[in-house]
C-alpha cells in the first residue's frame, strides 16, 4: 500500500485565477449601480448559485441546495431596514427565476431586487457588491466564498459551510439557518454599512493560500512528483 512504500499523499485546492477578482470596488461599484439604474448610494447584496434544487424542510421552511428562496426573503427584510439595500441574483434555473420575479413584483421590490440568470462577469460583481449572501444548505468547500475573499467582499455565510473555506478571517460571518430570515437581515445590515475591506490585501491572502492556481497547480505536481516512483517500472 501508499504507507508502507513510504507514498505522501495529500490533498489538492481547487485553484483559480485571482487576478480576475483584482478591481477597484469604487469604480466597479458606480458602474455596476449605473448599469442597473441605482444611485449610487445603493448597498449591493450579491447571490451567487442556481436558483433550482430540490427542496427540504427546515425549521418550517422549504430550502432547496443553494437556499435562493431564504436569501430572496433576507432581502426583503433588509430593504424594509434600509432601503439602500438592494439584491442581485446570478444562477440558472429558468422556471424558478420567474416564479422569483412574480414573487418580487408582489412585494413591489422588482425595480430592487434584480435576477441575472448566468453572469461571465461574476468576479466584476463581486468586486462592485458589498455583501455575498451565502444561505447554502450544505457545501463540499464553498468555494463562491474564497472568491468573494479575493474580491475583497465580505460575506455571510450558513454555518453548515466548511470553516476550511476562510482565507481572510474577519471577511467570513457563519450564521445558523435556524435563525429567522428576519435575524439574518439584522445581521446582513450590520455586515453591510461596515467599511469594506482592502481589496488589494484581501486578494494577496487568497493569492498566498493554497487556493491560487500556481499554489494549487505546484501542490499538485508536487503530489504527482511523490507518486511517480510507485510502483516501480519493474511491477508494473
Amino acid at each position: 500500500d501508499f504507507v508502507s512504500r513510504g507514498v505522501t499523499l495529500g490533498a489538492a485546492h481547487c485553484g483559480f485565477d485571482v487576478g480576475r477578482y483584482r478591481g477597484d470596488y469604487e469604480t466597479t461599484h458606480a458602474e455596476l449601480c449605473q448599469e442597473m439604474a441605482w444611485d449610487e448610494s445603493a448597498k449591493v447584496m450579491l447571490f451567487v448559485g442556481r436558483l433550482e434544487g430540490s427542496a427540504v424542510v427546515h425549521m418550517g421552511r422549504e430550502m432547496t441546495h443553494k437556499n435562493p428562496a431564504l436569501a430572496l426573503e433576507i432581502a426583503r427584510q433588509c430593504v424594509a431596514r434600509d432601503d439602500r439595500v438592494h439584491l442581485l441574483m446570478v444562477g440558472s434555473g429558468e422556471k424558478t427565476r420567474r416564479d422569483f420575479e412574480a414573487k418580487v413584483r408582489e412585494w413591489g421590490l422588482a425595480e430592487t431586487i434584480r435576477f441575472l440568470g448566468i453572469r461571465s462577469d461574476v468576479p466584476r460583481l463581486m468586486c462592485g457588491a458589498n455583501l455575498l449572501l451565502f444561505p447554502s444548505l450544505a457545501e463540499g468547500l464553498g468555494m463562491v466564498v474564497v472568491e468573494a475573499q479575493a474580491a475583497g467582499l465580505p460575506v455571510l455565510a450558513a454555518d453548515t459551510t466548511p470553516g476550511e473555506c476562510v482565507v481572510v478571517p474577519d471577511m467570513v460571518e457563519f450564521f445558523s439557518l435556524d435563525a429567522s430570515p428576519d435575524q439574518w437581515a439584522e445581521k446582513a445590515i450590520q455586515l453591510i454599512n461596515l467599511e469594506r475591506p482592502t481589496p488589494s490585501a484581501c486578494g494577496a491572502a487568497v493569492q498566498s493560500s493554497p487556493f491560487s492556481i500556481e499554489n494549487s497547480a505546484a501542490q499538485l505536481c508536487a503530489l504527482y512528483a511523490g507518486l511517480t516512483s510507485w510502483p516501480p517500472l519493474s511491477e508494473r
